[in-house]
């Protein structure tokens, strides 16, 4: 299923771009209507992300 594929990529990616530094846990939560990511990491900027105003800012330069 397209979803197991999906969630699959979810968590794969949880785990290879966490943010070890930050002893925060990395959260994957599924509801009946929504599913909640969370993840720490170092923010560059602040608000709601879209895809008109994202630019990438890849931390390994």
């Amino acid at each position: 299923m397209m979803t197991d594929y999906i969630f699959g990529k979810i968590a794969t990616n949880l785990t290879i771009h966490r943010e070890y530094a930050n002893t925060a846990p990395a959260t994957f939560i599924t509801y009946i209507n929504k599913v909640e990511i969370e993840n720490t990491n170092n923010p560059y900027g602040e608000g709601p992300i879209n895809h008109i105003n994202f630019i990438l800012s890849p931390k390994n330069r």
